[in-house]
C-alpha cells in the first residue's frame, strides 16, 4: 500500500494511522523493518485507548474498563507507546492536510452516540478527545429491545454535531475508500482541542426507546456546535523542539507505562481506592500527554500551512541522515570494542582459573598417591600446601571475576552491539528512506541507549552487592581468627 490513492498529499503512514484508528488491521501492511510493531498493529480497537488517555481524571477509564467491561482494551498497546504517539500526530496531520485541500466553506451535520461523561466534559467549552461522527443517524431502537454496540455506554447522550468544513477533520470513507471498516457509516473524524457550544434538544419518541448499557433511556440529546480549534499554528524554536523531545521521553518511560498498566488493572477490578498514589501519577502523566500533543499539533499545523518549509526540511534530510549514520556507526564500533575487551579479560580469568585449578588438582593427586613431601635441592614443600595455595588462588580469581561483573559486562556489550548492528543493517536495506522513517530509526537508537543504561545500572548494583558480600566474608574470617 502506497500513499492514499485518491489523495496523494496524505502519505502512507498517515493513511495507515487512519486504518489503525478504525481497527482495519487487515489492511495495514508493515515494512520489513517494522516487524517489531506487528503486535501493535493487530490491535483492532486502538481508538478506545487513543481517546481514553485524553480525558481528565479516571472517570472515562471507569466507564470503559469497569462499568462497560470493555475487555478488548488491552494494555499491550502501551508496550509501543512511542508508536502510539506517532499515531496521534499522524491522525492530526492527515486531518489538517485533508481540510486545507478540500474545504469549500460548507456546513457539515453529523451524528454521534456518546457517554454522559463526554457530554459533561464538554461543558468546559472544549472536546478532550477525537470525535468520530457519522452522516448517518442510526437511532432506531432494535426490534428485540437490545442496544447496538455504539449505544452500550455508561449514560447515553445523543449528539447532533455541526461544523464548517474549514475546521480540521477528515472524511474517513472519502480517504480510505473500500478499505474503510464502516462503509455504511460515512464517518467524519474531528481532532481534540476544539472550541464548542452545546444546546439541549428534545428526544423523539423513537429516541426515548433507546437504552444504554444499564437499560436506561438516553440521558439526553444535545446539539454540539464545533466553532474552531484551540491549536494555533507555530514554528517551534530548536529549544522548544528539544523540550518537546524530553517530554516525549518522559511519556514513553518504562516506569510510567508500568504505572499505567497498574492503574488500569486496579480500575478493572474496582480497587482504585487502594492505588491513590499510582492514580495521581497516572493523571499527571495524562496531563503531560495533552501538553505534548498541543505543542506537537502546533508544529504540524504550521508545517501543513507552510508547504515551502516542508520542502526545505526534506532537502535537509540527507545531512541529518548522514549524522544519524555516523552516530550509529560510532556507537556500534564502541560497543564492539568494549565487547572484545571484556571477552579478552574474561578469557584471561577463565584460563588462569583452569591453570591454577589444574595445578591444585595435580598436587592433591600426588598427595593421594603418597607423595606428601616434594623436595628440590635443599627445599622441601608439602604437596598439600601447594595444592591449597593454588586452590585458594583459583577461588580468588573466580571471586575477582564475579566482583568485576565481567560476565554481565560482556553480555551487556554483546546485546548492545547486536542491537546497534541490526539497526544499522535495517537502515542500509531500507527501501524508502523518508523523514518519518528516519525519525523512527533515531528513536530506536535512543531506546537501545536507554535499555543499555538500565542494564548498566543492574550490573552495577550486582557488583556492589557482590563486593559487599565478599567484604562480609572477609570480616567473618578475621573475626574467627581473632577469637582463636
Amino acid at each position: 500500500m502506497g500513499d492514499s490513492h485518491k489523495y496523494p498529499f496524505i502519505n502512507k503512514k498517515e493513511f495507515q494511522s487512519l486504518l489503525f484508528y478504525q481497527g482495519a488491521s487487515d489492511h495495514i501492511e508493515l515494512d520489513s523493518s517494522e516487524k517489531d510493531l506487528e503486535e501493535f498493529y493487530k490491535i483492532n480497537n486502538g481508538y478506545e485507548t487513543i481517546n481514553m488517555l485524553l480525558f481528565p481524571g479516571i472517570e472515562n477509564e471507569k466507564a470503559r474498563l469497569q462499568i462497560e467491561k470493555r475487555d478488548k482494551i488491552s494494555d499491550k498497546i502501551l508496550n509501543h507507546m512511542d508508536e502510539l504517539l506517532e499515531i496521534y500526530n499522524r491522525l492530526y496531520s492527515a486531518m489538517c492536510k485533508y481540510t486545507y485541500h478540500t474545504q469549500k466553506n460548507d456546513k457539515l451535520l453529523t451524528y454521534r452516540d456518546d457517554r454522559k461523561h463526554t457530554y459533561l466534559c464538554m461543558q468546559d467549552g472544549m472536546n478532550d478527545s477525537f470525535l468520530s461522527t457519522s452522516f448517518v443517524a442510526d437511532r432506531k431502537p432494535p426490534a428485540d429491545g437490545s442496544s447496538n454496540y455504539f449505544q452500550k455506554k455508561d449514560g447515553l447522550v445523543l449528539m447532533d454535531v455541526e461544523a464548517l468544513d474549514t475546521l480540521e477533520h477528515v472524511d474517513m470513507n472519502d480517504v480510505l475508500g473500500d478499505q474503510s471498516m464502516y462503509p455504511g457509516e460515512n464517518e467524519v473524524l474531528y481532532p481534540p482541542f476544539l472550541y464548542l457550544d452545546t444546546e439541549l434538544l428534545p428526544l423523539t419518541s423513537e429516541e426515548e426507546q433507546l437504552r444504554d448499557i444499564h437499560g436506561n433511556p438516553p440521558y439526553g440529546k444535545v446539539h454540539v456546535m464545533l466553532k474552531g480549534s484551540t491549536i494555533v499554528a507555530q514554528d517551534l524554536t530548536e529549544e522548544e523542539k528539544e523540550e518537546l523531545e524530553k517530554l516525549r521521553d518522559k511519556l514513553i518511560a518504562s516506569g510510567e507505562i508500568e504505572n499505567t498498566k497498574t492503574v488500569w488493572s486496579a480500575i478493572r477490578s474496582g480497587e482504585e481506592s487502594k492505588y491513590s498514589k499510582e492514580i495521581e501519577q497516572y493523571c499527571q502523566w495524562k496531563k503531560m500527554l495533552k501538553l505534548y500533543l498541543r505543542e506537537s499539533y502546533a508544529q504540524i499545523k504550521y508545517d501543513v500551512l507552510n508547504v515551502g518549509k516542508q520542502s526545505v526540511g526534506k532537502q535537509m534530510n540527507q545531512e541529518r541522515a548522514q549524522m544519524f549514520l555516523d552516530d550509529l556507526k560510532e556507537r556500534t564500533d564502541e560497543a564492539n570494542d568494549k565487547r572484545k575487551k571484556y571477552e579478552k579479560e574474561l578469557k584471561g580469568f577463565n584460563l588462569a582459573e583452569i591453570i591454577t585449578g589444574g595445578i591444585a588438582g595435580f598436587f592433591f593427586s600426588l598427595n593421594m598417591l603418597g607423595y606428601v613431601s616434594i623436595s628440590c635441592k635443599n627445599l622441601s614443600v608439602d604437596s598439600r600446601v601447594i595444592a591449597l595455595l593454588f586452590t585458594f588462588l583459583c577461588i580468588g580469581l573466580a571471586a575477582a571475576c564475579k566482583t568485576l561483573s565481567l560476565k554481565d559486562k560482556l553480555r551487556q556489550r554483546t546485546i548492545e552491539f547486536l542491537d546497534y548492528d541490526k539497526l544499522q543493517n535495517d537502515w542500509t536495506y531500507e527501501k524508502e528512506k523518508t523523514e518519518d522513517k528516519l525519525e523512527r530509526y533515531v528513536r530506536r537508537m535512543r531506546q537501545i541507549e536507554e535499555q543499555d543504561n538500565k542494564r548498566c545500572l543492574q550490573y552495577t548494583d550486582r557488583m556492589i552487592r557482590n563486593m559487599s558480600e565478599w567484604e562480609e566474608k572477609v570480616e567473618k574470617i578475621k573475626g574467627g581468627d581473632s577469637k582463636k
